[in-house]
């Protein structure tokens, strides 16, 4: 694609009357492939991407054209932040000439620019000894870093450490407010007679339980599993002594042919009690089994299960509940 008449009269007048020391060969040709990218993004209608083109063109070859350029799509785009980046840049460049070209008049781009936008982004500069780090990750090459007002995390270095602070952004109004300071905080002491700094909690290796602590208090105590215990044992003897019962009172309605109710009423009382025991006996193995005991582990009393008096019981007591009929 050709390049237009402005764009190359403008990197002419970049290269040959800023001289080498403000514009470059090399920086003065890459600002200008930015600058057409930059044009081709304003007839699309992408504001948001041509502003920032601009700005940076303007950077590597400063030129009235693009300055005003760069403003002028900040405005479209309503970008606050680079807005008053570039109004602080244009306060630095010579006001033009009277009756100039608009396209290169940045004065009256800047103006609008800090008109609209004042409000809305503050600048934030490095204490002495630090160094704000932009998004990037790259060191900054500008004095202050714009950003939009209110809280906001910046990096800022200090020697060879890096720290991300958070820092209160506030308008820069009046315009010549000072910038906010942030600096990192000073690193620890350290030296003869100075305690060593505290290490910092291991975490602990993935996959890999975490040891118990003997003394801190947690899981059940193992009155509960005696108390299961007991209930089943006492549930036990309540069902042999209703299964014998149950039992007498069917021999009776065999011989007599009386007592049917009373008979069933035992039945009942008999098959009552061989629930509630099975219960109580499940409830205490699994219990005694799977439940984490206090100064203990999951398990340790399992083995002491009193289950024989219910496997002893259950056989009369089911005899009764299950073959008696009246």
């Amino acid at each position: 694609m050709g390049r237009s008449p402005k764009l190359v009269a403008w990197v002419a007048l970049a290269l040959g009357s800023l001289g080498p020391a403000t514009a470059r060969a090399d920086d003065a040709a890459q600002a200008g492939e930015l600058y057409e990218q930059a044009m081709q993004a304003v007839a699309a209608e992408d504001y948001a991407r041509a502003a920032p083109l601009f700005a940076e063109a303007d950077r590597l070859a400063p030129a009235p054209v693009a300055l005003t350029s760069a403003l002028n799509a900040a405005l479209r785009a309503d970008d606050a932040v680079l807005g008053m980046e570039l109004v602080e840049r244009a306060a630095l460049r010579p006001a033009p000439p009277s009756g100039s070209d608009p396209t290169s008049d940045h004065a009256a781009a800047a103006a609008a620019a800090r008109q609209r936008f004042e409000g809305r982004a503050g600048c934030v500069r490095a204490a002495p000894g630090n160094v704000l780090v932009p998004r990037s990750g790259s060191p900054s090459g500008e004095p202050v870093l714009w950003l939009a007002v209110g809280e906001q995390r910046v990096t800022v270095r200090r020697g060879a450490r890096a720290v991300e602070v958070s820092v209160r952004v506030v308008p820069r109004v009046p315009a010549d407010a000072p910038c906010t300071v942030v600096a990192a905080p000073a690193e620890p002491p350290t030296g003869p007679g100075m305690p060593p700094p505290a290490p910092a909690p291991s975490a602990p290796t993935a996959g890999a339980p975490a040891a118990p602590d003997a003394d801190a208090p947690g899981g059940l105590h193992p009155a509960f599993f005696g108390v299961g215990a007991g209930v089943t044992v006492a549930l036990a003897a309540g069902l042999v002594a209703s299964g014998v019962d149950t039992l007498a009172k069917h021999r009776a309605f065999v011989d007599s042919g009386e007592g049917a109710d009373a008979g069933r009423a035992a039945q009942l009382r008999t098959n009552g009690l061989l629930v509630g025991t099975l219960g109580a006996a499940v409830g205490t193995v699994v219990l005694g089994v799977f439940t984490r005991w206090s100064g203990g582990t999951a398990g340790s009393e399992a083995r002491a299960v009193p289950v024989a008096p219910l496997l002893l019981a259950t056989p009369a007591g089911g005899a009764c509940g299950l073959a008696a009929r009246f």
